[in-house]
């Protein structure tokens, strides 16, 4: 696993690159266990502070969990995903990719509300039980405007396989968003309030890839 940011621009103009090779931690694909977590932790702390941060596959998509630790505020998330990964835990409560937003929600009290964008909608019913907490927009929705809350940040995660296949290749089943309704979103979002940080993940990895390019 490897987590990456790339110079972006920010108001005080680029920020310098850093890759945080991660490879080297055992117990990461999918589920991250508590050693795991801890070695994470430690070393996401230790880096520096980007706006953007690239999170590999979505098999790590858990990491957000992680990197909106530091936030000390009320903020909203908004995430764009084909899936809600509010599965509820499992193996002993393990952070999952499939149910790291579930957890966040359980655990942040700084986490006002999470907005979902782009969702799969026969996986609605898992976003059930936060109430007004959860806000969907799923892909049979995505001309429907949101209104953001007023007065809160945003933190912004993007898996790509909320895109659909003609603008990203990614290891899970995908969805119908085009880039540019992808960008017009976020957009609206930077017009409407402050973001404190972006993470995207969503590369395909090993074997995938190769049998994605072989069927291609």
């Amino acid at each position: 696993m490897m987590s990456e940011a790339y110079p972006e621009l920010r108001e005080g103009g680029e920020s310098p690159s850093e890759v945080l090779d991660c490879r080297d931690i055992e117990g990461t694909v999918c589920y991250c266990d508590p050693e795991a977590e801890a070695e994470l932790r430690r070393r996401i702390a230790a880096s520096g502070s980007h706006f953007i941060k690239w999170i590999d596959s979505g098999d790590f998509h858990y990491l957000t969990r992680l990197t909106t630790s530091g936030i000390a505020r009320p903020y909203c998330l908004v995430l764009f995903d084909h899936h809600p990964d509010m599965q509820p835990a499992a193996l002993g409560g393990i952070l999952s990719c499939g149910g790291w937003l579930r957890t966040l929600l359980e655990e942040d009290d700084w986490l006002f509300k999470a907005i979902i964008i782009g969702i799969n909608p026969q996986l609605v019913e898992e976003t059930k039980g936060f109430g007004p907490r959860v806000e969907v927009l799923t892909e049979n929705d995505l001309d429907r405007e949101l209104l953001w809350p007023i007065g809160l940040p945003a933190y912004i995660s993007i898996d790509k396989d909320v895109l659909s296949p003609e603008f990203a290749r990614t290891d899970w089943d995908q969805g119908s968003m085009t880039q540019e309704r992808l960008f017009s979103l976020l957009k609206s979002i930077f017009r409407a309030t402050s973001v404190l940080g972006v993470d995207i993940c969503g590369e395909l990895t090993g074997a995938k890839a190769a049998a994605k390019m072989t069927a291609a």
